[in-house]
């Protein structure tokens, strides 16, 4: 009876969509000081299921950015001209191209950048819903890199994860706010891209905080993204039920 038990317990967690947990797999990215296109290479390691973010950046501001086989979750044009983009896919059984193309734009400064995480709900991985801008924030002149917006309500064992791109020249250094994890620093050349994460351990409000820097002037400017990744799918009400023997 108690295996029998611990079986349709297990079922059960199974049909709530209840994860182990979510992690962080590998990042990938390709820049250029002149182009409309980059394409970074998969992530090392990404797999089926998994979640996949592509980050576009640009120095321009007369296009629009397409990524083939990715679902746009915001599109903004941000301080200094940055053309900016966020695109998410679940991956499947083979990989889709990793392409940003800013369609129709002038030749600038670009970078695409890959990220991938693994164990979060595969049938709906966002915790928040995303409009035009609702996550995001442009800061011109500003060298302290204020982090985007805060993301909202997220639960125990959710992710958030934020993105930061800083045009100016030079090469410098970013620090990830208080309590996050730095995934990517790419620091440099022709387009920044950092990309911090933190685990969530209770239900709350997230506000992320600042980036910190170092090298980088106050004209600094960047843009910000921020994305809550959501453990547990929501519940179909259909529980199942467990009978006694």
């Amino acid at each position: 009876m108690l295996r029998r038990l611990a079986l349709l317990t297990t079922l059960l967690l199974f049909s709530l969509g209840a994860q182990a947990a979510v992690s962080f797999v590998a990042f990938s990215t390709a820049h250029s000081a002149s182009g409309t296109t980059q394409t970074p290479a998969e992530p090392t390691g990404t797999a089926e299921n998994d979640l996949v973010l592509l980050f576009c950046t640009h120095l321009e501001q007369d296009g629009n950015w397409l990524a083939t086989g990715f679902t746009e979750l915001d599109e903004q044009l941000g301080a200094a001209s940055h053309e900016s983009s966020l695109h998410w896919v679940v991956r499947g059984g083979s990989a889709p191209s990793y392409t940003c193309n800013y369609s129709g734009g002038t030749a600038g400064r670009i970078r695409a950048t890959a990220v991938t995480f693994r164990g979060m709900c595969v049938s709906d991985p966002f915790r928040v819903t995303y409009s035009s801008g609702s996550h995001y924030a442009s800061h011109l002149n500003d060298g302290a890199l204020t982090a985007a917006e805060d993301i909202g309500v997220v639960d125990s064992g959710d992710w958030v994860v934020i993105f930061t791109s800083i045009f100016e020249d030079g090469v410098f250094t970013a620090g990830a706010p208080t309590s996050y994890t730095m995934r990517v620093d790419e620091a440099g050349g022709d387009r920044t891209a950092q990309i911090a994460s933190i685990s969530i351990d209770s239900t709350r409000t997230e506000n992320p905080g600042a980036w910190t820097h170092s090298g980088v002037t106050g004209t600094a400017d960047s843009i910000d993204y921020s994305v809550a990744i959501r453990l547990t799918c929501p519940s179909s009400g259909n529980l199942l039920r467990i009978r006694r023997t």
